[in-house]
């Protein structure tokens, strides 16, 4: 008697401990965002800035690679096509 008297003065002084579980759900999503920029149907330039020298001189800009040129041709000043943002045209998530 005196042994369950211990037991459980030492269970009340010291509980078993509890295993919690927990779960954590990782994820990424991603995306992919179309946008059309269309050559210069006068001259055939391209509809951005380029670091090619000797190329299409008036879309030749290192310092704005990739940037659309404008409602303008800088190479022939011929009226350009709009750019046409498509969205997002992708998208997918991992879980």
């Amino acid at each position: 008697m005196l042994g369950r008297l211990l037991s459980s003065i030492r269970d009340a002084i010291a509980p078993t401990p509890k295993v919690a579980s927990s779960t954590t759900a990782l994820w990424r999503k991603q995306t992919l965002n179309a946008t059309v920029i269309r050559a210069c149907s006068s001259c055939g330039a391209p509809g951005h800035f380029h670091d090619v020298s000797g190329v299409n001189v008036g879309c030749y800009d290192p310092s704005r690679i990739n940037e659309p040129v404008g409602d303008v041709c800088p190479c022939c000043n011929a009226p350009r096509p709009a750019v046409e943002d498509k969205g997002q045209i992708w998208s997918k998530e991992f879980h």
